[in-house]
């Protein structure tokens, strides 16, 4: 009788599991195998990042948290065979209800990682259609993680295992760090969406455009870009400054000692600024003024083309190189590329760092600023190491090419070729 009892409880459990049109995942199950079988897989970003597996009937066939938020968002949760749009709305419910998206916190980061069919825009939609019930405007920020090189998908999983987050948040971190890569993985691993999106905000837009945004994020518990720069320039003292009235005008946000921070720098009346201004209270972190070494670019490219003039149109000649640094013509009689980009501000750090043989180990503090921005991009790099020592160097963004080099206001010979 027992015997028959077990067969008739196993046989229940199994109809029930054919109901609900999947089994719930364990920690032994092999999600692999399941992306395989899905249509579709997404992941959601907030701080707790959840994937969901999808079949080409729209159907939820797993979702998987991918940090111990989003085992939190989940414990109690039964979406397993529900529809997609139904299982999202159960999701962000529930997100909102453990405080995960509140009056300050809208953003959430929207990972395709398999898209068979076009159920993004349904997902996106949902999302929305959840925030607006509970009185909200959402910020999607979407990013297509199925068309990323091998390569770069294998960085992701490593820091996504390294750091317990979803390869989706590892791959904004990663982009964060091509423009400011003074910023550690570690610290912005324990970012939210919110504040990642921030940081990234002051980025190239080449660096930008992996990401689309719908929507605007909530800036609330911060002071807002204007009102650090204001704060910057009253430092000054000067009566009327505006910030039209000073030059390279740059301010991002960005991390420091735990806390969210704007970034200004500018040059006003011969000396460069750089202030470190807390982005919750306007206070003045750190501030830094040197005197501004006014460089003639134009010159300093002239002379440097004149000089070399045979190893750069060898190089052209090589075909090493698509776009010229002098003034919109090439060498070679040729026009600019259009749709050329100049490199990435961590390959340039990398060029600068090689430039002057120090590792990124021995950096205390690294600033970047565009000298020329019309025919040719000329970038300055100015970095300083842990025993106080100053480098600067200017170098053409296309090519790579150092232009113009100082240790501590010295002027070193340039000598692209080497020798």
């Amino acid at each position: 009788m027992k015997k028959f009892a077990l067969i008739i409880a196993l046989a229940a459990a199994l109809m029930a599991t054919m109901l609900t049109g999947c089994l719930a995942p364990t920690e032994t199950e092999d999600y692999e195998k399941i992306a395989e079988d899905s249509a579709s897989v997404y992941t959601l970003d907030v701080n707790p990042g959840l994937r969901i597996y999808v079949s080409s009937d729209e159907t939820v066939i797993a979702v998987e948290a991918t940090n111990e938020d989003g085992e939190a968002v989940i414990a109690e949760l039964e979406v397993n065979g529900e529809a997609l749009e139904d299982a999202v709305e159960t999701i962000v419910d529930e997100m909102f209800e453990q405080g995960y998206i509140s009056d300050d916190n809208n953003s959430v980061l929207l990972s395709i990682e398999k898209n068979e069919k076009e159920f993004v825009e349904k997902v996106n939609k949902k999302i929305n259609e959840v925030f607006e019930r509970h009185g909200k405007e959402a910020c999607v920020i979407e990013q297509k993680l199925d068309e990323i090189e091998e390569e770069i998908e294998k960085k992701l999983e490593e820091i996504s295992e390294k750091y317990d987050i979803s390869e989706g948040k590892a791959h904004l971190v990663e982009k964060i760090r091509e423009e400011f890569p003074e910023l550690t993985e570690e610290e912005l691993a324990e970012l939210n969406v919110r504040d990642l999106y921030l940081i990234l905000d002051g980025a190239s837009e080449s660096t930008k455009e992996h990401f689309k945004k719908h929507g605007e994020i909530l800036e609330d518990l911060y002071v807002g870009a204007e009102s650090a720069v204001s704060a910057a320039l009253a430092d000054l003292q000067v009566e009327g400054l505006l910030a039209d009235d000073v030059d390279f005008l740059r301010v991002h946000m960005s991390r420091e000692d735990g806390k969210m921070v704007y970034e200004v720098e500018f040059v006003y009346d011969g000396n460069e600024y750089e202030f470190e201004i807390d982005a919750e209270s306007s206070e003045i972190l750190e501030k830094e003024i040197e005197e501004w070494e006014a460089l003639d670019i134009d010159t300093e490219l002239r002379d440097f083309y004149n000089k070399h003039k045979d190893f750069i149109e060898g190089i052209f000649e090589e075909g090493k190189l698509d776009i010229d640094f002098i003034f919109g013509e090439r060498p070679d009689g040729g026009n600019n590329d259009e749709d050329a980009k100049p490199m990435k501000t961590s390959q340039l750090l990398d060029l600068a760092l090689e430039y002057f043989e120090i590792a990124e180990t021995e950096l205390e503090k690294t600033s970047v600023k565009t000298i020329k921005n019309e025919d040719g991009v000329v970038v300055e790099i100015s970095a300083e190491t842990e025993d106080g020592t100053e480098y600067k160097v200017y170098i053409e963004a296309f090519s790579g090419l150092v232009i113009k080099a100082t240790v501590n206001g010295e002027s070193l010979e340039v000598n692209p070729e080497g020798e």
